[in-house]
């Protein structure tokens, strides 16, 4: 595999076949490891909200999901998703 910061769209890959694949843990630590290289793409904090949410790390889910929003390159339709899992983790309060 490339290095991350050599090739972070072939990392974001993998980390959303782990995800489809209920590896949750891994796709953070993939996505986290990502994000590292570059906080700046909205798409890489939404897979990394999914996976925290799926895997009850709701405070930092909530974190996530709010950066999705930061991104103006972030299509309306993957905001409005962002917008309604930050609706549903302030309904459990986190």
């Amino acid at each position: 595999a490339p290095a991350i910061h050599q090739n972070s769209e072939y990392h974001s890959f993998i980390a959303a076949l782990q995800q489809q694949k209920g590896r949750h843990a891994e796709a953070i630590r993939t996505y986290q490891q990502i994000l590292n290289v570059d906080q700046k793409k909205g798409k890489w904090w939404l897979g990394l909200g999914i996976s925290q949410m799926a895997g009850a790390r709701y405070a930092e889910a909530l974190t996530a999901f709010k950066m999705v929003l930061r991104d103006p390159t972030v299509s309306p339709a993957l905001k409005q998703f962002a917008m309604e899992r930050i609706n549903d983790l302030k309904k459990r309060g986190s």
